[in-house]
């Protein structure tokens, strides 16, 4: 029986409600015996009807071939290999879902945070600007799996560019008893310095407080992101992993619908980079602890 239970949700942002778009992020996890695989994923907010079948994508590529790929073995003696080949494989899917809708790959572009969690083992991969922080057991809190940053605060490498894996991230860890992954919807709540992607401790450690509770629910979540003040407009995702709990594991799968083929229309091509909400809402970069 696995050692964890996995909470989360995903919202739909202000700023996407009020433009009547759909939730572009997708979230979720498959718990076995022998392995839990978690994902959280933000489809490109200048791919507006496609990006959030990329996302959901990702997700659902990235928990099938994290159980097919990965095992104990394989985790601690090379888990960045095993990263590669997930990434890898959830290329492969989103270009032959590009295809079989008539899309350029570049429309289901996504961002896409991966954790793998066995009895010994945290593995987390990263190829985006997702948030994934852990508890180790001695009860420090740490970002992990940093992404990268670029000249331009809004640029983002999305898992369908030709350098996807080049700028993938990976952390491997024994010793970890908590993990959150998000999407960056929540970085003014839940970072306390956005340049050095430092956590903001006070916010994980209740997080992970609740998610062991005998009151946690992923519910409970959901009511969270939809009320807290985002500073941003975009979509919230957070999910969360935590061991020696009370009361039931909860649902051992997870995962956000796949959206309506309507969704998938054909519209113009954008730039490669994410568009800068923080500018589009009139806020500063700066941190909100």
């Amino acid at each position: 029986m696995t050692r964890w239970r996995v909470l989360g949700a995903s919202v739909t942002g202000t700023l996407h409600a009020e433009h009547q778009r759909r939730c572009e992020d997708a979230h979720g996890w498959s718990i076995g015996d022998e392995l839990t695989v978690i994902a959280v994923a933000d489809g490109a907010g200048s791919r507006p009807g496609t990006s959030a079948l990329g996302s959901h994508m990702a997700v659902a590529t990235a928990l099938s071939r994290g159980h097919e790929q990965a095992d104990s073995h394989a985790l601690a003696t090379d888990a960045e290999a095993v990263a590669c080949l997930i990434v890898e494989k959830v290329v492969e899917a989103l270009a032959q879902e590009a295809e079989a809708q008539g899309l350029e790959l570049g429309r289901l572009a996504t961002t896409l945070c991966v954790a793998l969690l066995d009895d010994d083992h945290v593995t987390v991969a990263q190829v985006g600007d997702g948030v994934a922080v852990i508890e180790h057991e001695d009860g420090r809190i740490e970002t992990v799996a940093h992404a990268d940053r670029f000249e331009y605060a809004n640029e983002v490498v999305f898992v369908t560019a030709a350098d996807a894996l080049e700028h993938l991230k990976v952390f491997a860890a024994s010793g970890v008893r908590s993990v959150a992954l998000s999407t960056d919807g929540l970085r003014y709540k839940i970072l306390d310095d956005l340049h050095a992607g430092a956590p903001f401790e006070p916010f994980f450690r209740d997080s992970f407080y609740y998610a062991r509770s005998d009151v946690g629910t992923s519910a409970g979540i959901a009511a969270f992101l939809r009320e807290v003040e985002d500073q941003t407009g975009d979509d919230k995702t957070l999910v969360l992993a935590v061991d020696a709990f009370a009361g039931e594991p909860g649902e051992t799968f997870q995962l956000t619908g796949r959206p309506p083929a309507s969704a998938a229309a054909v519209e113009p091509q954008e730039p490669e980079v994410e568009p800068d909400l923080r500018r589009a809402t009139g806020e500063s970069e700066e941190t909100s602890s």
